[in-house]
């Protein structure tokens, strides 16, 4: 997949970097004032179909409850499932005066996200815990509350989910015990997208959803001691990510007026015949991010751990870009930007029977910067694009190693360099304003760090070995200097 998206980014940035070069000798002609369709109207019944991403980030917690101690030896960790997505989606719409609009929605969907772990333990003939998570299907029941114009609608959403998810866990204390849990659980969902019409019914969207589906318990038992039985509870919970694209077919005489209605001198006032997005654009950006970083630390003395680092929060920024429009419809750009983030992520990971042994790590997300190339495809009011090219960052990481006595601790910095893809919907507002809903996969490779060690007699380093790779949903309002306000119809 992580082929895929390099292959894409470098094909859009190409485009967008050679249409720069071209940018002398081409114009962009204004298209004439023509007739458009009659305001669109979203009420009805509509039927489709959707595919996307998604990961998740979910805090697991596992407890031996060992009879020799006096209290609970835990892990406490990040599973990130992440995979493809893809179903279906029904549901019908109110159009009211003004544009605004009401819905509801149903959706099922297939996935095959997944995530897991495998942590070493520090006790006489050594130990293991492997722990795996799937996210099997996931449906949700959904209200909608959006503002239409010009062919596009953007719109809020939120109600009930249902998803069914499988843990599996294999543990080697004393004895091996292993067991794998199915729950169907039900929960929450909020997210928002923007839909725009195409020919006759037909309608496109981009989504994005969270989806927060609780916590589930399990219990491993019979692991044998002198001073009884132990066993290892399971407590995960279930916070999903979606970004999804979708195509609707709305039935009925409501689905979209025809432009055969009205004659072609006779447009509605301020409907949208034709958006200029050709020129120089500044703007500002706010969403949230996702990574999914697999982590490995290893010493000689205590074996190799694997888990996965999900820093999350807040992102937030700004672009400029300029964009060439050719043949009316079809748009090729270049944008750079920047982004402020304060996402985080902790692991900390008790490996003995007895605490005396800890492992801590933590990662840190502190800004993104990208230049991209963008190629799009453009109608009346709104404007569908890839984007792709490379992106920069700064990660920092912690970390610290206890064994009976502090073994050491580090505090390292990166500027990481890598590339990026992603896709989006810009809609033309008032004048030459915009509004865009972006999704971005960023990858800036990895970070190899070597923490020194205060152990005499035994390993003198550790080996931190981190992916940085980041998933970001945002929302932007740009404004254009050079291009031309959307052609309107007049009195």
């Amino acid at each position: 997949m992580h082929h895929a998206f390099a292959v894409l980014a470098t094909a859009s940035l190409s485009i967008g970097l050679a249409a720069a070069a071209a940018a002398a000798d081409m114009r962009v002609v204004k298209a004439p004032v023509v007739a458009a369709p009659v305001a669109y109207d979203w009420s009805g019944f509509y039927l489709g179909g959707n595919i996307g991403y998604s990961v998740a980030r979910n805090h697991d917690n596992e407890f031996l409850i060992n009879p020799l101690t006096t209290s609970p030896q835990g892990q406490a960790f990040t599973l990130a499932p992440a995979g493809a997505v893809g179903g279906g989606q029904i549901g019908y719409n109110w159009q009211a005066n003004g544009g605004l609009l009401f819905g509801l929605e149903a959706d099922w969907q297939w996935t095959n996200q997944v995530d897991s772990a495998c942590i070493s333990f520090c006790i006489p003939g050594g130990g293991s815990l492997n722990v795996e998570q799937r996210l099997r299907w996931l449906a949700t029941a959904r209200g909608r509350i959006g503002y239409a114009a010009n062919g596009w609608l953007w719109y809020a959403t939120g109600g009930a989910a249902w998803g069914r998810t499988t843990n599996s866990d294999a543990m080697f204390f004393n004895a091996f015990r292993a067991g794998s849990f199915d729950h169907t659980k039900s929960g929450w969902t909020v997210g928002g997208g923007i839909e725009t019409a195409l020919a006759g019914g037909w309608t496109a969207k981009l989504e994005y959803l969270y989806v927060d589906l609780g916590r589930t318990r399990d219990v491993l038992t019979g692991f044998p001691t002198p001073a009884g039985s132990a066993f290892e509870t399971i407590d995960q919970s279930m916070h999903d990510h979606i970004v999804r694209v979708g195509l609707n077919y709305r039935f009925g005489a409501a689905a979209a007026a025809a432009p055969a209605r009205i004659p072609v001198y006779k447009m509605p006032v301020g409907a949208v015949a034709f958006v200029d997005w050709s020129g120089l654009y500044v703007g500002g950006n706010v969403g949230y991010g996702v990574g999914r970083n697999r982590g490995n630390e290893f010493t000689v003395d205590i074996g190799n751990q694997s888990f996965t680092l999900a820093p999350a929060g807040w992102v937030g920024g700004g672009q400029i870009g300029f964009n060439w429009q050719a043949a009316r419809e079809w748009v090729l750009g270049v944008e750079a930007d920047w982004q402020g983030s304060n996402q985080r992520d902790t692991v900390c990971l008790d490996r003995c029977v007895l605490p005396l042994l800890s492992l801590t790590s933590e990662q840190k997300l502190h800004w993104l910067a990208t230049l991209r190339g963008r190629i799009g495809y453009a109608r009346a009011g709104w404007l569908w694009y890839l984007t792709g090219g490379g992106a920069w960052g700064r990660v920092t990481e912690d970390d610290a190693l206890v064994f009976i006595v502090p073994l050491g601790s580090g505090n390292f910095s990166h500027t990481k360099g890598g590339w990026t893809v992603g896709t989006g919907v810009e809609t033309a507002l008032a004048a030459n304003w915009s509004a865009k809903l972006e999704y971005l996969y960023v990858d800036l490779g990895s970070t190899t760090d070597i923490l020194l060690l205060n152990n005499p007699g035994g390993a003198p380093t550790e080996t931190i070995t981190k992916q940085v790779r980041d998933h970001i949903f945002r929302v932007g309002l740009n404004y254009r200097f050079d291009g031309n306000a959307p052609v309107v119809a007049k009195h």
